[in-house]
């Protein structure tokens, strides 16, 4: 154990190396922020500074990003220099192994990985499209199982302990009409984060998951602005998504939507303290499922109940919940 413990205390002083995707917008980009900000205060990340690797679609976005990072940590210069920036599609499975091999080479291994994706194009209106089916499943399971697959050497080569930690959603805990490709492919999603947990615990690796309610993110707000259109009774987008994400607020039990930077508080602190945390899929939903919960089973009830419960287009929950970039 002392032997170990000198072990983690030395490579605390290392780098922490993160690759993110999804890391443009929304809950990947406040990922990436939330770890860089380490680099500087030292919390949670050691005094070796943190390296990140971001993954997204879009250069041009994630070059913004990393120019707007403080310090990377000792040696490095500002805007995040020693940042690594990795245009990549998730849903084009069979790059990912060569993507996350750059990340490991660039950085020099890895201690974290935070797999987060958009839930893409949803097709609300035949929730029994195969191609949908297929595209969700490409998006949060088969590029999880690429990327799981491609890290697990430098994982089990971190110092640290090496972590990987999803990006789910509590669509895969709850059926939401329209998105059943969405909701099934986050369940399975979930299921592939507590057989890893399991199968990798003894080479030191933890595994997990987060589970993300409404969180005002972009893909969020293009679910919420036909909603607010039609309760405004306007055309304009920005008026549209804020009563949008009011009505969906008001709805929670909190009253309001998450934002990225709550969620991406919870991973940096499951990732860099959570040290006995393995196979969990923790709710950061403002109350959500348990809230639906009780509606559920109070539906039938008194008027106020009644009056909360309603249809699920009533209750606003046609809207991935998860929506993450």
């Amino acid at each position: 154990m002392a032997t170990k413990s000198a072990s983690m205390q030395a490579a605390a002083q290392q780098p922490l190396r993160v690759l993110i995707t999804g890391a443009s917008e929304g809950i990947g980009a406040a990922v990436a922020r939330r770890f860089a900000q380490a680099a500087t205060s030292g919390d949670g990340a050691g005094g070796g500074g943190v390296r990140l690797a971001l993954l997204s679609r879009s250069r041009e976005k994630l070059e913004a990003l990393v120019a707007a990072l403080p310090p990377a940590g000792p040696g490095g210069a500002g805007g995040g220099s020693r940042h690594v920036v990795l245009p990549a599609d998730l849903s084009d499975t069979a790059s990912l192994a060569g993507v996350v091999a750059q990340a490991v080479e660039q950085l020099g291994g890895l201690d974290v990985v935070v797999h987060n994706g958009a839930p893409g194009d949803v097709d609300v209106n035949d929730m029994l499209n195969v191609a949908s089916w297929r595209g969700q499943m490409d998006m949060h399971v088969l590029s999880g199982v690429a990327i799981a697959a491609a890290a697990q050497p430098a994982l089990a080569a971190s110092r640290r302990g090496g972590v990987l930690l999803c990006v789910s959603s509590i669509c895969g805990q709850m059926p939401i009409p329209g998105f059943a490709a969405y909701c099934a492919a986050k369940a399975a999603q979930d299921m592939l984060v507590r057989t890893l947990a399991v199968a990798w615990g003894g080479a030191g690796i933890r595994v997990l998951s987060v589970a993300p309610g409404p969180i005002h993110t972009p893909g969020l707000e293009r679910y919420v602005e036909p909603l607010g259109a039609k309760a405004a009774g306007t055309t304009n987008r920005d008026t549209a998504v804020a009563e949008g994400l009011k009505i969906l607020g008001s709805r929670q039990p909190l009253g309001r939507v998450g934002t990225p930077e709550e969620v991406a508080a919870v991973i940096f602190f499951l990732a860099t303290q959570g040290s006995f945390v393995t196979g969990t899929i923790l709710p950061i939903d403002g109350g959500a499922l348990a809230y639906s919960s009780w509606a559920g089973s109070s539906s039938s009830g008194g008027s106020s109940s009644s009056q909360k419960t309603g249809s699920s287009t009533d209750r606003g929950v046609e809207a991935p919940a998860g929506a993450v970039e």
